[in-house]
């Protein structure tokens, strides 16, 4: 809150100018600062010329000075919060709120104006803007069509980068004019106080630099004692340092008009003319939606180019997962092919440090300064493993890597072992960059401080290699997921060989030792590298994704208890078994729910019951034997184009039979009983498994003196029926 403006503004603090308290008005309107009754409490000095009247307008009421229908049509949007442009006669009138009241800003009213026209120009400007096949494309014809709507004499579109300086990438003016095509703005010129308004207000014009502001009276609010914020006035004056650099320019009028991208400045589009022009609001806001457009056809042409990069990527991401894979061997699969890791992304050399291995293209270095690279590296590394730049020199010095002249690098770890990494790198790139002006050149004239140059002046940037793209970014980071799977995978794999030897050795104890060993190596797997992924890259995930690795971490947990549980009772373990009366209603949505069925396959319909009668046995068993059913019901009939599965009960008049049901693929019925052998599986590869569920599910019905049976006829579906004979 301010009391009054500071007197003196410099160049080197201009960012830091409270330019939404500036206490002028510009002289094409007239604004009223008022309070909720609508009496005046401040009015810009320029207002009973402006509106040919001659009463006092302090303290006065707006219905002194507008018309009935217009003050209902005010009073409608202040109750409704929603503030629209009215329009009565020449004038306009436009509501908005304030900290310290509300802001009326009256307008002439260009009544002559063709609304259909202006209809059918953003009908014509759309069309032609979706029917490019580029970003670069749909600004060219964008600044064509807003000059020849609005006829400034120049238009532009100006973006921004990463350090908010800023580059003219389209342009269309008057052919007696420079073209400032390819120029660049340094990030002071347009300071962040100034870009922020740009996006909260979309349109903002200053229609002649050669009239004065006319000062609001009084310049304090009389309600509050601070300045007015005028923030959403759109006929707020400038700063007198943003005044000046136009005028350095020849510019007398502008129009500059936000594209914001995920709710981010990405630039403007910038009107410069060189004599007083006036817009009204209703060009204003077709120019508005106009910039809605241009914003809306950037982020699709964008996606459409990031997607078919990240496609030609992926083939070759295939092929390196396959060379991989191939030998489970990483170093050699990444660096020893036709394919290597330096042509996912374009680079000049590659780094791979696995465990103990380390490996390199297009380096000729020994590995003792790889290693240090690598730990240079890796203390710049955010708290997901990840470091990119092209400019490194800028945060470390790595002698071995600048005197081969190398600038740019992506780092991404591959395990929470140290100096697990891999890493592209790219040479220095010498650019040449074109400013408007030199930007460290600045002329003094009183308090003042803008250039008065803007004659190109080039720049030589060096150490600084070609950008990384966001889609290379992407598809680093989908590659570094794939080695981190088969790195996973491998040990998978490695378990697995380990169980089947156990098996093999230990066939009298082939179902505990396939519980104790076959199943909790990958569980552990499962539940460390899950636990990598809480800790690492917790941040990158959006809730679902984090809403699924807690029920990964959860399932986990979950299965450890239910294997301690199956332990006690095939003699591993000397738990006991408790029972209770278990819902198993909630039971089996609790499984589908913890074992994230529904997204794994989206297709089923899953029906239970209505009114299922308890069971009682032991909660964590009866997990284990629904678990394993459910399981095998939803994946035997994920291929079908209908699947389901169904849960449901019948009493035979001496015990409830409890049933599970699919439509899946069936077998022959001669397997009836084989198929809850352990290790016995009568379908091929297509469906993952270890053979192992339904000896489990049975284990689980004798422990409870129960039996269970098959019924199926092969593509038929299948229907798995068991009761208990617990004793309370």
């Amino acid at each position: 809150m301010l009391k009054s403006y500071p007197k003196k503004i410099e160049i080197s603090t201009c960012e830091d100018e409270p330019i939404r308290f500036i206490h002028r008005t510009q002289s094409h309107g007239v604004l009223l600062v008022i309070d909720n009754d609508f009496n005046i409490l401040q009015y810009s000095k320029n207002a009973t010329d402006f509106l040919n009247v001659q009463i006092d307008l302090l303290n006065s009421n707006l219905s002194t000075l507008l018309h009935d229908e217009v003050i209902y049509k005010l009073k409608i949007q202040l109750i409704d919060n929603d503030f629209k442009t009215v329009v009565d006669g020449e004038f306009s009138y436009k509501l908005s709120l304030s900290n310290e009241g509300l802001l009326l800003d009256i307008e002439k009213y260009d009544s002559t104006l063709n609304l259909l026209e202006e209809q059918q120009l953003i009908i014509s400007a759309l069309n032609k803007m979706s029917s490019c096949n580029s970003v670069q494309e749909v600004l060219n014809t964008a600044v064509n069509e807003i000059k020849h709507f609005l006829n400034y004499d120049r238009v532009m579109v100006y973006k921004f980068d990463a350090d908010w300086n800023g580059e003219v990438i389209a342009e269309a003016a008057n052919n007696d004019l420079h073209s400032w095509l390819g120029l660049h703005y340094p990030a002071g010129d347009i300071p962040k106080n100034a870009r922020d308004l740009f996006k909260e207000q979309g349109v903002r014009i200053i229609s002649n630099l050669k009239e004065p502001d006319y000062p609001l009276f009084p310049m304090v609010n009389p309600q509050s004692g601070f300045l007015t914020n005028l923030s959403n006035s759109i006929l707020r004056g400038s700063s007198d340092i943003h005044k000046e650099y136009l005028g350095n320019m020849g510019v007398c009028a502008t129009l500059s008009c936000a594209i914001v991208i995920e709710d981010k400045l990405w630039g403007l589009i910038a009107c410069h003319h060189y004599s007083p022009k006036f817009i009204d609001f209703q060009k204003r806001q077709t120019c508005f939606l106009l910039s809605d457009i241009i914003s809306n056809q950037i982020t699709i042409k964008t996606s459409n180019d990031f997607i078919s990069r990240l496609n030609q990527n992926s083939h070759v991401r295939s092929k390196l997962v396959h060379y991989m894979s191939e030998k489970w061997d990483l170093v050699h699969g990444l660096t020893n092919n036709e394919v290597t890791a330096l042509d996912l992304v374009k680079s000049d050399a590659f780094i791979i440090k696995y465990d103990t291995q380390l490996s390199s293209i297009g380096l000729s270095l020994v590995d003792t300064d790889i290693k240090n690279i690598i730990k240079k590296f890796e203390v710049l590394c955010d708290e997901n493993g990840f470091y990119s730049s092209n400019s490194f020199s800028k945060e470390t010095s790595i002698p071995s890597l600048e005197k081969l002249q190398f600038a740019g690098v992506v780092l991404y770890k591959i395990s929470k072992k140290k100096g697990d990494c891999i890493i592209w790198l790219r040479k220095e790139q010498i650019a040449e960059i074109n400013w408007g002006g030199n930007p460290d050149k600045k002329q003094i004239q009183g308090n003042l401080t803008p250039r008065k140059s803007f004659e190109k002046f080039t720049e030589q940037v060096r150490e600084h290699s070609i950008p990384w793209q966001t889609h290379e970014i992407a598809a680093i980071k989908a590659f570094v997921e794939d080695v981190k799977n088969i790195i996973v995978t491998k040990f998978s794999e490695v378990s697995k060989l380990n169980r089947q030897l156990l098996s093999l050795n230990q066939e009298l104890e082939s179902f505990s030792y396939s519980v104790s060993h076959d199943l909790r190596g990958p569980l552990r797997g499962i539940d460390g590298f899950a636990q990598i992924l809480m800790e690492d890259y917790m941040d990158q995930l959006d809730e679902d994704g984090k809403q699924s690795l807690q029920i990964i971490i959860n399932s986990a947990a979950r299965m450890n208890d239910l294997m301690d549980s199956i332990l006690s009772y095939s003699g591993l373990s000397k738990l006991r078994k408790i029972d209770d009366d278990i819902d198993v209603e909630k039971l089996c949505n609790d499984i589908v729910k913890d074992s994230n069925m529904k997204r794994r396959y989206p297709k089923t319909q899953f029906n239970i019951q209505k009114g299922l009668p308890s069971i009682y046995g032991d909660r964590a068993m009866l997990y284990q034997l629904f678990f394993n059913l459910l399981s095998n019901a939803f994946k035997y009939s994920s291929k079908k184009e209908a699947p389901q599965v169904t849960v449901s009960q019948y009493n035979d008049g001496e015990k409830d039979v409890y049933v599970v049901t699919d439509n899946g693929v069936g077998f022959d019925p001669k397997y009836g009983k084989k198929i809850f052998g352990v290790f016995t599986r009568l379908v091929k590869e297509e469906y993952e498994g270890t053979g192992v569920g339904l000896a489990i599910a049975q284990r689980v019905v004798f422990r409870h003196g129960g039996d269970i049976w098959a019924e199926s006829e092969l593509n038929k579906g299948t229907t798995i029926k068991f009761y208990f004979k617990s004793i309370r």
